[in-house]
């Protein structure tokens, strides 16, 4: 549940064209002990807003997320822990 990892930095950038606003947030979390730590990450969005990307940066190399079906993605989970 990510219990233990600290929130670093928080970064957020707005930009407004006409009737849309893109935000962009970069966090970074550290992990504080010497193995390494699964989390779950949750942000409540406003209505009528939605995630056009997502990525996470692992040793500094991109690593694009994707937004599946919830049991699709229980399906992959549970076959990468397998």
């Amino acid at each position: 549940d990510g219990t233990g990892l600290d929130l670093v930095v928080l970064d957020a950038k707005t930009v407004v064209t006409g009737p849309l606003a893109f935000t962009e947030l970069r966090l970074v979390f550290r992990n504080p002990e010497d193995r390494v730590r699964e989390g779950r990450f949750e942000i409540t969005l406003p209505d009528g807003a939605a995630i056009s990307r997502f990525a996470m940066n692992i040793d500094g190399q991109w690593q694009e997320g994707e937004v599946v079906e919830r049991m699709a993605a229980q399906r992959i989970y549970e076959d990468f822990l397998h």
